[in-house]
């Protein structure tokens, strides 16, 4: 749990303590007033107190345009454009709450700001990574549960303003398509404020309508929404003193997450991905990893052509993040040539590789030991060029066992229900 999230709940719990105290020393209509006399209206004797339940519909508004998203395309080096930007969708949300007295209550609400949509055509010559970058370009939507302090005013017998200020736990999650094919997704999540303002309406003793208007800060877009919504009183407190308010009860906290309360937890600090023990500590196991790769060279050369590059530098990335501490680079050559000239040519080859992993992406030269083997390695034996072209390379393979964290079971559409927020991209 980071510093801001602890001073929200902070924040959040003092302001319940207050509203506790403001109900306990209001008295919200005269009980030795016959029920027969009473006249309710929230400037003076209000009955609208106590649990209620309720829910809204409305319109939800992504604030961003198609210039941001092509922006956004541009910072992600994606030669992409956006064909339709639908920035919008309908937002719902259903609640729960405790009126305490005519100007403070809380609520806590499950709220769900609809799907996006995103259009757009790009090119590439590298599928895969391009896929990995346009999946995370999206107009930002999400949905999570929301506890708000409402502060209200009424200035009219059956209407009051009212204020106010959520706390949510959000999460998107986004889906992207080729031709009804899934080809990437992204999801992202956070704990945030949200603001929102009301104008309220006394439709009868229980019941109440109203139209808000409420701001949400995500991750990287804000969200519009508005909103028309209806409250149902269910309680029969504004008929009575106010009793003495019960203290109020902390549970216990999970703070990372993992399953294991913080009064327990020896590892407060677990990643939420991975697997923990009773004691909330994260649990190793060996895991396999391997990697390949071969590069093809011109006749008589040991020259890299550029298309390699990336996936050397991908070898360097793999080296670095595992550890790697000793790696081969096997030459060859095809079989023309003398065999001396071939073992040389083949040495030249694979010290090619190992001089740009050293020089380029700064793996120790210790690590890299380049071996020449010429002509004795042949692929394909015939005396064709295609035969030649691909025995001219240098070979290597990486497998490595090492101890790393045990991640928990990703679940399968089959596993659960996905009725989340979805990006969807056609070309």
């Amino acid at each position: 749990m980071n510093k801001s999230t602890r001073m929200i709940k902070k924040a959040i719990v003092s302001l319940c303590v207050f509203t506790a105290t403001a109900h306990a020393q209001t008295q919200t209509c005269e009980s030795d007033i016959k029920a027969e006399e009473q006249t309710y209206h929230y400037q003076a004797c209000d009955n609208q107190v106590g649990w209620f339940i309720g829910g809204q519909l409305g319109y939800a508004v992504t604030d961003v345009s198609q210039k941001d998203i092509n922006y956004f395309y541009q910072q992600s080096e994606l030669e992409a454009s956006s064909i339709n930007v639908d920035d919008a969708d309908t937002s719902t949300s259903v609640f729960v709450g405790y009126q305490f007295n005519t100007h403070w209550a809380l609520e806590a609400a499950y709220i769900d700001l609809g799907e996006r949509e995103v259009s757009f055509t790009g090119a590439t010559t590298d599928r895969d990574a391009f896929y990995d970058n346009a999946e995370h370009v999206y107009p930002q939507s999400a949905d999570g549960l929301s506890f708000a302090i409402v502060g209200s005013w009424p200035f009219m017998d059956n209407f009051k303003l009212s204020g106010k200020l959520g706390y949510w736990h959000w999460k998107g999650d986004y889906t992207t398509f080729e031709n009804s094919s899934t080809v990437g997704d992204d999801s992202v999540n956070g704990n945030d404020l949200w603001l929102g303002a009301e104008l309220n309406y006394r439709l009868s003793e229980r019941t109440q309508l109203y139209v808000s208007a409420q701001r949400f800060r995500l991750e990287r877009d804000n969200n519009n929404a508005y909103s028309l919504g209806i409250r149902y009183y269910f309680g029969d407190e504004g008929k009575k003193k106010p009793v003495k308010s019960e203290p109020i009860v902390v549970l216990p906290l999970d703070s990372d997450k993992d399953g294991v309360l913080d009064l327990n937890d020896s590892c407060p600090d677990s990643n939420i991905a991975h697997q923990v023990d009773t004691k909330g500590c994260v649990i190793m196991a060996e895991q396999l990893f391997e990697f390949s790769l071969t590069v093809y060279f011109a006749n008589n050369s040991s020259d890299i052509s550029s298309e390699y590059q990336e996936k050397i530098k991908a070898l360097s990335t793999f080296i670095t993040e595992h550890n790697v501490e000793h790696l081969k680079v096997y030459g060859h050559t095809s079989a023309p040539g003398s065999k001396a000239f071939n073992l040389v040519l083949s040495q030249q080859r694979a010290e090619s590789v190992s001089k740009t992993l050293v020089e380029q992406f700064g793996i120790d030269s210790q690590v890299v030991e380049p071996i020449g083997l010429g002509e004795t390695k042949l692929l394909d034996s015939a005396n064709t060029e295609k035969a030649h072209a691909l025995n001219r390379r240098i070979e290597l393979s990486i497998v490595e066992r090492l101890m790393q964290p045990l991640l928990k079971p990703v679940l399968t559409p089959d596993d659960v229900n996905t009725n989340g927020n979805k990006l969807v991209i056609r070309y």
